[in-house]
């Protein structure tokens, strides 16, 4: 039975991290009587077929309690809204998880959402639970965003064992069943798991229980999971539904002969409550109440926190507006990284005008990608011209303007202490630089292309003392003196913690391919009040409302240098 069998005798691999166990509710029980978690339902669709599992998204069944159940399934733009409410409720020490009701890396809205979520909220906890067959090829996506836990679940890691549990899988639009599909799966979980255990995730290993299928066979997956460092290991009974439908779950005594057994290989958690693919609240107290905490710091609560001043004079005069939109609202999304110049400037316009402006900002890709679907918002600001112009193709955005331009600059400690007069100097062999190459547009390509055009890209990646995968958490190593100079986009110095606490050199624009990011707003089909949306954007693109993406260190526009790089890279409505 065991002659196909992957991975046996796998030794623990030398220098292996020590399994210091995360104060996560579902791999540390004390945080699991703690810690509030919120499951977001973005993922329906599943990439393999298991025998015990029966997904629905039902809100009639509100009362059962078990994986791959949901009321309801969200869009990541709702998953956002769910998120901040959660979050304001429980504050920063809560975790966000996608766990369903399919398999999260199976949907590209688990991604969008992700990237949403940390667009907005750069110090939250995510974690998803996975298959694992697809882990592998996402391990370095979910990294990027910052995600350091994971739950993948292996049944069985003898494909005999795990054919008799899943009877097919699908990859790459490809079905493979039987003994072939069970091969795969398992050398993928195991692969994915390596690798996630290898980029410093912390990792637990999920496995069913079934009696008269895998029960005996549990403490060599609890084995094989050690081998490859997973932080922690859970068994979960079986619950009967579907095609296990006829057999009777594992006895409370059973379970705890198994975890005895598997406790012998690593860590076993056995508080999990196998929860509900849109679960949330505190695990360990169902019928916790939030605790008044601190709220986390997002995007908005940047702004308020680092206390931006509005100065800097621009060459278009100010629009004296007495519109009176009392009673009516407008909806504006926006690239994340224009939040800091659009918070303090919808405040402004709201209380000049009475109008409501309800304001996303996240990632542009996801945004974009939505607004091309089928999603709707009345003005939209996006950092990519060609988006801009596709909307406009498409029919779905109406007119757009130049708003601003994004710069780069060297930053270093304050005080410059390596003494850097400019980019040249990134060849020198004592200067220690921070990369950012993993980051989300426009920060580790962008920035990786000004280091080459300027001829220093070798010597700065050997030199670098981090290579990070977040613009805004690795220029902490600047601000703390780790390391001596790096590229970012201007808005990252007025950001609070950073904020006068780092030196700015400017970087010649003959170093920045292609063209400087430009961002534009336009008006789109969806407006429900032409008026109100052009008063708005008329507003946005005045020196008053300009002066808040100075403030926020980007190019206006409408000063002298926007107009400069607006006609000379044509950014206007075709």
């Amino acid at each position: 039975m065991f002659k196909d069998f992957i991975g046996v005798g796998v030794p623990s691999r030398p220098g292996s991290r020590a399994r210091h166990l995360p104060f996560h509710p579902c791999m540390n029980h004390e945080a699991h009587q703690e810690v509030a978690r919120l499951h977001l339902p973005v993922a329906p669709k599943c990439n393999i077929h298991c025998s015990y599992c029966q997904r629905m998204v039902d809100a009639s069944r509100m009362h059962e309690i078990c994986p791959g159940l949901s009321a309801v399934i969200l869009t990541p733009a709702e998953a956002l809204a769910k998120t901040e409410a959660f979050l304001s409720q429980w504050g920063d020490g809560a975790v966000v998880g996608i766990a369903g009701p399919g398999d999260p890396l199976a949907n590209e809205e688990t991604f969008e959402t992700l990237e949403l979520i940390r667009s907005q909220y750069s110090r939250v906890t995510l974690c998803l639970c996975t298959n694992g067959l697809e882990l592998p090829e996402s391990v370095p996506a979910l990294r990027r965003l910052g995600l350091e836990h994971l739950t993948v679940t292996i049944n069985a890691v003898d494909p005999d064992v795990a054919e008799r549990i899943h009877s097919r899988v699908r990859i790459k639009r490809r079905i493979i069943r039987g003994i072939r599909g069970a091969r795969l799966l398992i050398q993928r979980q195991l692969d994915g798991l390596t690798a996630a255990v290898d980029r410093g995730m912390h990792v637990k290993v999920n496995t069913v229980v079934i009696p008269g299928v895998n029960e005996f066979h549990v403490e060599t997956v609890a084995r094989e999971a050690a081998a490859r460092s997973a932080s922690i290991f859970n068994l979960m009974p079986l619950i009967p539904r579907k095609h296990t439908a006829d057999r009777s779950p594992p006895s409370e005594c059973h379970i705890k002969l198994l975890r005895q057994r598997c406790k012998k290989h690593l860590p076993v958690f056995d508080r999990c409550k196998q929860c509900r693919a849109d679960a949330e609240g505190v695990p360990g107290r169902p019928n916790a109440l939030p605790i008044k905490r601190e709220p986390l710091m997002n995007r908005r609560r940047f702004l308020k926190a680092s206390g931006i001043a509005m100065t800097g004079t621009l060459s278009a005069p100010a629009i004296g507006l007495a519109a009176d939109f009392r009673g009516e609202s407008l909806q504006l999304w926006s690239c994340g990284g224009l939040a800091e110049a659009f918070i303090p400037a919808n405040k402004l316009y709201e209380q000049r005008t009475g109008c409501a402006v309800s304001y996303t900002g996240a990632f542009a890709a996801a945004l974009g990608k939505s607004l091309l679907g089928n999603a709707q918002t009345e003005v939209f600001a996006p950092r990519v011209l060609e988006l801009a112009k596709r909307l406009k193709t498409q029919g779905k955005m109406l007119r757009f303007w130049p708003l601003c331009f994004t710069r780069y600059v060297l930053v270093t400690p304050k005080g410059n202490p390596a003494g850097i007069r400019g980019i040249e100097d990134l060849k020198r062999p004592d200067v220690r630089t921070v990369l950012s190459p993993g980051a989300s547009p426009p920060g580790g390509e962008a920035t990786l292309g000004i280091l080459k055009k300027a001829g220093v890209l070798e010597a700065a990646q050997k030199h670098a003392v981090r290579n990070g995968d977040c613009v805004q958490r690795d220029v902490a190593a600047i601000v703390n003196g780790e390391g001596d100079v790096a590229v970012v986009e201007q808005r990252i110095t007025r950001l609070p913690g950073v904020v006068n606490r780092v030196e700015v050199i400017d970087i010649p624009e003959d170093f920045i391919p292609g063209k400087p990011v430009p961002f534009v707003i336009g008006i789109m089909k969806w407006a429900k009040n032409s008026k109100l949306a052009q008063d708005f954007v008329d507003f946005i693109r005045s020196a008053e409302g300009q002066a808040f993406f100075s403030a926020a260190g980007f190019i206006p526009a409408v000063s002298e240098e926007g107009r400069r790089l607006t006609e000379k890279y044509g950014v206007k409505d075709a």
